[in-house]
């Protein structure tokens, strides 16, 4: 048992050292198991930056997130066969046990058919469970709000949403969070765990439930290693680096008290992110930092551009991919990152199209607006509503309905000139040849 902290700044090959480690370990050591645990998003790219390193394959290697470990020990120890409840599961049992139980929801009711409403609910109740936060512990902080009338109101109905969702799962589904608490429980019985090797690589913190997690696997397992972005010099307290901070100090008293060995920290310290970019070298060390230095030359890697709007901004964008293009780089060797994605979408699909820049962007898309939710939706609202005008265009304009958006906008105009609507007017229509 042990555990090992591999902390340094942004860009100092924390991830590279412990990949190449871990590459090398798992050669010599062809019957041990070795698991490198990164957030869901960074799975896949994990995992090719390992077959890289490998210079083929990792047989003894799996890169995993906190849920396909989960998985992954919940199929070896045959451990009990409920469904996981995603986001979306989670939302259509809440909506349900919302609407049964109204008349006990005295401050919430009012709002339960507000778009996004049911979404916020979801994401405080994965709060409470992500920080082991049941509904007794909301008892106490609704006792505690007693002089706040709002937040007080707000909890009292939350904790009954709550116990309703927690009794209606308890039999039948596993929550994500509630997976990482069985987690934490089972690996002891795990053969692949015992005596392996564990990577954490790309984290800020934990949770209070991963934390089991972690805490378990470092009594179980051969070595445990963390990686942490933190400078060396950097205040604890406060600034940047204050999360991180909390983290390592939790992650060291954990340790402690489980009498699990601690090894001396491995800092990287020379940046080889920004090695041959000394401006952007000097950014990552002085931005955000108080006292911070002025940079002496001439940045060469660092513009900036002044626009009118976001279409002329949008537009010397596109101009400088197609030079850069031109000069030999390539397109995944090009990010557009912005703040604000809401803002820039449209013009930058619309520009990009226009200088015959493939684009992708990554954003999560909500299924209301797929083509063949918005048809089926259309649909049903049409019969519901008589044939009325607006659900007949609606359907019309859904994109698989079978109808050209010229037609559309001909027959739109059309009903609204002749106020055609009803489903016995547009019979009587069609039987009197009147609509071509």
């Amino acid at each position: 048992m042990g555990l090992q902290m591999i902390t340094g700044a942004s860009g100092t090959g924390k991830s590279e050292y412990i990949y190449k480690t871990i590459d090398q370990m798992a050669k010599i050591n062809r019957d041990k198991r070795y698991f490198v645990i990164v957030p869901d998003q960074f799975t896949m790219q994990t995992q090719a930056d390992m077959v890289k390193i490998a210079g083929g394959g990792i047989m003894n290697i799996d890169v995993l997130s906190f849920l396909r470990l989960a998985h992954r020990i919940f199929e070896e120890t045959n451990c009990e066969n409920r469904l996981v409840l995603d986001d979306t599961g989670k939302s259509l049992v809440l909506r349900r046990l919302a609407s049964d139980i109204k008349e006990k929801l005295p401050y919430l009711s009012s709002n339960l058919k507000r778009s996004g409403f049911i979404h916020e609910v979801k994401s405080s109740i994965c709060e409470f469970m992500q920080y082991r936060i049941g509904p007794e512990e909301l008892d106490k902080l609704i006792k505690f709000s007693e002089s706040k009338g709002a937040l007080k109101a707000k909890l009292k109905d939350l904790r009954v949403l709550y116990a309703d969702f927690l009794e209606y799962i308890k039999d039948s589904y596993i929550t994500t969070e509630e997976s990482m608490d069985l987690l934490a429980s089972k690996l002891e019985e795990s053969k692949l765990i015992k005596n392996s090797v564990v990577v954490f690589d790309g984290f800020t913190g934990f949770t209070p439930v991963q934390m089991r997690v972690v805490t378990a696997l470092m009594k179980l397992c051969d070595t445990v290693y963390i990686t942490l972005t933190l400078e060396k010099n950097a205040n604890g307290k406060d600034g940047l680096f204050a999360l991180t901070h909390k983290t390592y100090e939790t992650l060291f008293r954990a340790a402690k008290e489980n009498d699990i060995e601690i090894h001396k920290d491995i800092i990287c310290e020379r940046n080889h992110r920004f090695a041959n970019k000394p401006s952007l070298l000097h950014l990552e060390r002085n931005l955000f930092r108080y006292p911070f230095d002025t940079y002496q030359g001439d940045p060469k890697e660092l513009a900036l551009y002044e626009a009118s709007d976001t279409e002329d901004e949008v537009r010397h964008l596109a101009m400088n991919i197609r030079e850069l293009l031109f000069n030999g780089a390539q397109y995944r060797e090009m990010a557009v990152i912005t703040g604000n994605i809401e803002s820039y979408e449209n013009h930058i699909i619309r520009t990009f199209e226009d200088f015959d820049i493939p684009v992708y962007i990554d954003k999560t898309r909500a299924i209301v607006l797929n083509p063949f939710v918005e048809y089926t939706k259309s649909l049903l609202k049409m019969i519901q509503k008589n044939f009325d005008r607006d659900s007949v265009i609606r359907f019309l304009r859904s994109g698989i309905a079978g109808f050209d958006q010229n037609d559309t906008d001909i027959f739109e105009n059309f009903c609204i000139k002749t106020g055609l609507k009803g489903k016995k007017r547009y019979e009587s229509y069609i039987a009197a040849d009147d609509i071509e």
